[in-house]
C-alpha cells in the first residue's frame, strides 16, 4: 500500500474517532475513561499520519538529490520528528 493511502486510512479512522468522541460527550452521562482511551487513540493515529507524511516527503527529496547523504538527511529529519511527536 502507498503512503498517501495510508495517511488517508490514519486521518479517516481518526475522524470517525472523534465523531464518536462528540457524540459520547454530548450524551446525557459520558463515561471518562473510555473517551479518554479514544482521544489518545486519536491523536497517536494524527502522530502516525504527521511521520508518514514527513518520511513521503523527504523519500521524495531524497529521490532529487544523490548519494547516501540524502538518506542520512532523511532519516535525521525523522528521527527529529518522531522525539518531537513524544513531547
Amino acid at each position: 500500500m502507498d503512503q498517501r493511502k495510508k495517511i488517508v486510512i490514519a486521518l479517516k479512522k481518526a475522524r470517525t474517532s472523534i465523531d464518536q468522541i462528540i457524540t459520547a460527550i454530548e450524551s446525557d452521562r459520558p463515561e471518562c475513561f473510555p473517551v479518554i482511551q479514544q482521544n489518545l487513540a486519536v491523536i497517536g493515529l494524527l502522530k502516525s499520519a504527521n511521520l508518514l507524511m514527513l518520511e513521503s516527503h523527504m523519500t521524495e527529496l531524497a529521490s532529487r538529490w544523490s548519494g547516501a547523504r540524502s538518506r542520512e538527511l532523511k532519516d535525521e529529519l525523522i528521527k527529529l520528528m518522531q522525539i518531537a511527536q513524544n513531547k
